[in-house]
């Protein structure tokens, strides 16, 4: 089995040959240049037949095992969240992968594990398409440990107080939110979604 931190180098990698490829396909590059971009795209295919080796099957009976419990899955599952690849269908696969543990009956390690994850990833400064189904597994994750933990979740950056706000809309109804909590000005949120007493 691949492990996270091989994911981790092979990303470094990657990025490094991407940037690489932009520099050296220049229409005014030379021969030379031109066979170091080819080299450094080669490269960066072979990194997305390493990533595809390490993610997991893209078969319908991983979810549906995911939501039968079984503990195999549900750990491939959670191992690919907390190694959190950013390359080509990374994204779809964590949609996917959000989507059948929040219907799954998951034991507690698993449960914290995925918290941990769903805190890192709100702090995060890439752009994170897929951080809606961050926020409705954590609906299916709530304890009142996590609660807090999101109350305290920094927000001093836009898109970190829109996370920060999605989650606590996520996990709102099942308790009352704090008014520290709540930052009125965030764009999007209507007033009065929050239950507050």
């Amino acid at each position: 089995m691949i492990t996270i931190a091989e994911i981790k180098h092979q990303e470094k990698l990657v990025g490094r040959h991407y940037g690489a490829i932009r520099r050296l396909s220049k229409p005014d590059s030379d021969k030379v240049l031109r066979q170091k971009a080819a080299r450094a795209f080669q490269e960066a295919f072979r990194f997305f037949d390493y990533f595809n080796g390490s993610a997991p099957a893209h078969t319908p009976s991983l979810y549906q095992r995911i939501q039968a419990g079984e503990l195999d899955a549900i750990e491939e599952a959670v191992r690919f969240l907390e190694a959190d690849p950013c390359c080509v269908e990374a994204g779809y696969i964590k949609l996917k992968i959000c989507k059948a543990l929040r219907s799954a009956v998951l034991p507690e390690s698993h449960r914290e594990r995925l918290r941990q994850v769903i805190l890192r990833n709100a702090r995060l400064d890439r752009p994170m398409a897929e951080f809606f189904r961050y926020a409705q597994l954590a609906e299916a994750l709530y304890s009142p440990e996590f609660a807090a933990a999101v109350c305290a979740l920094p927000a001093t950056k836009e898109h970190w107080r829109q996370r920060r706000q999605r989650l606590i809309s996520a996990l709102s109804p099942r308790t009352p939110v704090p008014v520290h909590c709540v930052t009125n000005n965030w764009r999007g949120v209507p007033p009065g979604i929050f239950s507050l007493y």
